[in-house]
C-alpha cells in the first residue's frame, strides 16, 4: 500500500478510536445560533411542475410534482473544526453544527469528533463544500454546487474569494465544476478523514428539505456558467445527434440488455451516439449535451448531464411499474425542467431486482418508444414549472 493512501486510513482509525470515547457533543440546530455572523440567503420555497406530458403518455392524471426547500443561511464560523470527508462542523468551543438536513438521520454516536492536537491550520476563507453522498455526480450538481451558488453574491460583495473544500478522493472532478464557476486548482482543496483548523469557514447548508432538489434559479445559474465556461452558442440549433447515456461502466443498476436497447433506438431514432461519460471530456460533455435535442438513458447520475442541454427532451429508463411512485427518476425529470429541459419517464413494467442490476424488455421498451413518437413526445415541450414563496 502506497503511503499517501495510508495516511488517511491512520487518520480515520485514529480519529474513530477516539471518538468512540467522547461524550456526544453539544447539537446546535438553530441556525441564529451558529455564528454571531450571518445571513440568510434563500427564503423557503416550493415549485410545482406539471406532468402533462407523462400523463398523456400514461394515460393516467398525474399531479403536479412538488419540491419544497428551506430557508438557507450563510455563516462565518472563526477557528472552527472540520472533520472527516463528510465535513463535520464544530465551532471553537466544542459544538457540533447541525443545521444540515442531511444530518437530520445522524447518530450522534456516529459523530467523528475533532482532534486539535492533530489537526493543519488553514489560513485564509474556506468555503465548506462536502458532506453526505458526495462522491455521486447528481448529488454533487443538484444539492451542493446550490450551495455554493446562493453564497457568490454575498462573497463577491464582500470581496472574498475562498477556497473551497471538496470532498477527499473527489477533488479532482469536483475541480472541473468549481474551475467552470471561478475556482482554479489552488483553490480547491481536499477534506481529510482526520481534523482540520480552519481559521474562517464559510458554511451553507444543504438548501433542500421535502425531496433531494432546490430551487430552480440556482440550477439555471450554474447551468449557464457551465456552458459560458464551454463557449456554448445559445443561439445554435440543436443539431447534435441524439445521446444515450450509458451505464455499462457503473458498479450497480446497470442496465443488462443495454446494448439490446440502444439497438431499438438506433432503429427508429436513426444514429445516435452511446456517451461513454468517463471518455469524453468535460467541456467537450457540455458542448454534445448542449447541442443534442434529445438525451436517452437508465437512471443514474450520467443523466444529470441535462443540465447542460438547451431545450431537450429526455427519456429515463426506469424499473418499476406505476407513474405515481415516487423516485430518483422523478428528481431528474423535475431537474431537467427547471433547468428549461424536459423529459419523460419509462418504465420496465419490472421492479428492482436486490442486486441492483435490472433488464428492460426489450419487447416492452419498443412498443414504448413508437408511443413516444406517435405521440411526437421525443420533441421538447416547453416546461411548466410553477414556484412560490411556502
Amino acid at each position: 500500500m502506497k503511503k499517501g493512501s495510508l495516511i488517511p486510513l491512520i487518520e480515520r482509525a485514529v480519529h474513530d478510536t477516539w471518538s468512540s470515547v467522547q461524550k456526544v457533543p453539544v447539537m446546535l440546530r438553530d441556525p441564529a445560533a451558529v455564528s454571531a455572523e450571518h445571513v440568510t440567503l434563500v427564503e423557503p420555497g416550493q415549485c410545482e411542475v406539471m406532468l402533462d406530458d407523462e400523463s398523456e403518455f400514461h394515460g393516467v392524471a398525474l399531479p403536479p410534482s412538488v419540491t419544497r426547500w428551506g430557508g438557507a443561511t450563510w455563516h462565518t464560523l472563526r477557528d472552527a473544526f472540520v472533520v472527516g470527508d463528510q465535513g463535520h462542523v464544530f465551532r471553537s468551543t466544542g459544538e457540533f453544527v447541525s443545521i444540515c438536513p442531511s444530518l437530520r438521520r445522524l447518530d450522534p454516536a456516529k459523530i467523528r469528533h475533532p482532534m486539535p492536537v492533530l489537526a493543519p491550520r488553514l489560513k485564509g476563507a474556506v468555503f465548506h463544500l462536502t458532506g453526505r453522498d458526495h462522491e455521486n455526480h447528481g448529488h454533487y450538481v443538484m444539492q451542493y454546487l446550490p450551495r455554493l451558488m446562493a453564497a457568490l453574491p454575498h462573497l463577491r460583495a464582500r470581496g472574498i474569494h475562498p477556497r473551497v473544500l471538496a470532498a477527499h478522493g473527489h477533488e479532482r472532478w469536483q475541480g472541473r465544476y468549481l474551475g467552470a464557476l471561478g475556482f482554479d486548482a489552488e483553490h480547491v482543496l481536499p477534506c481529510r478523514k482526520g481534523t482540520l483548523s480552519i481559521e474562517e469557514l464559510h458554511y451553507v447548508p444543504m438548501l433542500w428539505d421535502e425531496g433531494p432538489l432546490g430551487p430552480p434559479h440556482l440550477y439555471q445559474q450554474v447551468q449557464e456558467a457551465l456552458r459560458r465556461f464551454a463557449n456554448v452558442d445559445e443561439n445554435a440549433p440543436l443539431t447534435g445527434k441524439p445521446i444515450f447515456v450509458t451505464r455499462e461502466d457503473a458498479p450497480t443498476r446497470r442496465l443488462t440488455n443495454e446494448r439490446e436497447i440502444i439497438e431499438i433506438c438506433r432503429k427508429h431514432l436513426g444514429e445516435i451516439e452511446v456517451m461513454f461519460l468517463p471518455k469524453v471530456p468535460f467541456v467537450e460533455q457540455i458542448r454534445r449535451f448542449a447541442a443534442s435535442p434529445l438525451i436517452i438513458g437508465p437512471q443514474g447520475q450520467g443523466i444529470t448531464n441535462i443540465g447542460f442541454s438547451r431545450g431537450a427532451r429526455m427519456l429515463i429508463l426506469e424499473a418499476g411499474q406505476s407513474p405515481f411512485d415516487r423516485g430518483w427518476a422523478c428528481d431528474y425529470r423535475d431537474f431537467a425542467h427547471m433547468t428549461g429541459n424536459s423529459a419523460l419517464r419509462m418504465f420496465s413494467g419490472l421492479p428492482w431486482p436486490n442486486d441492483g442490476d435490472w433488464p428492460f424488455p426489450a419487447d416492452e421498451f419498443e412498443k414504448q418508444l413508437k408511443r413516444v413518437l406517435a405521440l411526437g413526445l421525443q420533441h421538447h415541450r416547453e416546461p411548466v414549472v410553477k414556484v412560490s414563496a411556502r
